[in-house]
């Protein structure tokens, strides 16, 4: 689940650069669309991990919430890319920082409720773990 988390967390990153890039007045159509490659690796690999989870029987129920979340998240970006070629972005480039600004904030908000899920799942399996562990149990497994 670390490795997950880790994924999120640089993808949130890259979504800033993603941001920061399209409020500048010179855009830099190289630069956005090496940003748009990395989120795009850095999704698809955190699809992989979700996939994987979807076996373990622990993690398959959290991992098909999240799976569905960035399926739809990850296919909202495409649109975006798709409809925002440079090109595009040269002829309307006041729509494109406004659109950008509301991918940022559902990318955002996408990546916070994750961790905050993936939290909270850690939490309760830890203190389920605890839980499990009593005073009366020996670790050599007698009584």
């Amino acid at each position: 689940m670390r490795e997950l988390v880790n994924r999120l967390e640089h993808m949130g990153w890259i979504n800033r650069d993603l941001q920061l890039a399209a409020s500048v007045s010179d855009l830099e159509s190289d630069r956005l669309l090496e940003l748009r490659a990395d989120f795009n690796f850095e999704c698809n690999q955190a699809l992989n991990e979700l996939t994987g989870m979807l076996s373990q029987h622990d993690t398959a129920k959290l991992a098909s919430r999240m799976l569905g979340d960035l399926v739809t998240l990850h296919r909202y970006l495409s649109e975006h890319q798709q409809r925002w070629t440079p090109t595009a972005i040269d002829r309307e480039p006041d729509a494109y920082v406004s659109k950008s600004r509301q991918i940022n904030a559902n990318v955002t908000n996408f990546i916070e409720a994750s961790l905050e899920f993936l939290s909270a799942v850690a939490d309760k399996h830890q203190a389920t773990a605890a839980n499990d562990f009593s005073e009366n149990t020996r670790l050599t497994g007698t009584r």
